[in-house]
């Protein structure tokens, strides 16, 4: 697969844990940096898909400041026999991002043979993680996976690998579901399951709860209800802008002002 486009990979073994909206906020703040960028929705559910047509219908309807997306949309679902197809997976994702300087992929919210096969060849990993007990054991499990299938691609070097972030998304330690978490991390410190996650996970953390709040990415917070809702998902949008920089500055793609960064 030709490496002129970067890719990033948006995944996690569960669902639920704002894959759709971090992909969705990345594209945009990559697209504004200048990037010509994609964003693809790669689950059967089609969530990113019914964000974007959300936006179609705001913008049909004559909506005040709804502008599209400053990226390029567009679907790669694997069907059942794709994914019994490595070289298949990866000419289907080539033959969709082959015009592009970024693809940020949406991907579904199963483990599967889809995540092994691409994360090869993709450029960046991210796993968001949401404060949910049973979010951590499948979340490291899903991280574990991919490792493997990094350390047994053939002719993969190591500086080759993709990098990868586990993110703590919407983590906010006033909420009791996040207290349980980080008690379980402490308590099971010994245990390597959890002693492995507490290091990887990287140290966001919003005060304001929930990032994605009424469905909110970074750009959508004009449009989440009345004026007190609107005003209540400003700083949640922003902690969801902070997040999506530390990813991209990671990945090497935008500076601390996120502006575009010239790839070799």
């Amino acid at each position: 697969m030709s490496k002129t486009t970067f890719i990033i990979m948006v995944t996690n073994g569960r669902g639920g844990v704002a894959k759709t909206n971090l992909t969705y906020s990345l594209a945009t703040i990559l697209g504004n940096a200048g990037f010509k960028t994609v964003a693809l929705d790669c689950d059967v559910s089609e969530t990113l898909k019914r964000k974007i047509d959300k936006r179609r219908r705001w913008i049909a309807h004559g909506e005040n400041d709804v502008v599209d997306p400053p990226f390029d949309f567009n679907t790669c679902v694997f069907k059942t026999e794709i994914k019994l197809q490595r070289n298949g997976i990866r000419k289907l994702l080539a033959d969709r991002i082959a015009s592009y300087d970024v693809a940020v992929l949406d991907i579904s919210g199963e483990f599967s043979s889809v995540q092994t096969s691409l994360a090869p060849v993709v450029d960046y990993i991210a796993m968001p993680i949401k404060p949910e007990e049973t979010m951590l054991d499948s979340t490291l499990e899903s991280y574990i996976l991919i490792q493997q299938t990094l350390e047994d691609e053939p002719d993969l070097k190591e500086e080759d690998r993709p990098k990868i972030s586990l993110a703590k998304v919407m983590w906010n330690k006033t909420r009791n579901i996040t207290k349980e978490c980080e008690k379980i991390l402490d308590d099971e410190k010994d245990s390597y399951t959890y002693r492995t996650l507490k290091t990887l996970l990287r140290t966001f953390e919003s005060p304001y709860g929930r990032a994605d709040y009424y469905g909110v990415s970074i750009v959508e917070a004009d449009k989440c209800g009345d004026k007190g809702e609107r005003k209540a998902a400003e700083k949640p949008a922003y902690e969801m802008t902070r997040l999506c920089k530390e990813i991209l500055m990671d990945a090497g793609l935008v500076d601390a002002k996120m502006k575009k960064i010239e790839r070799n």
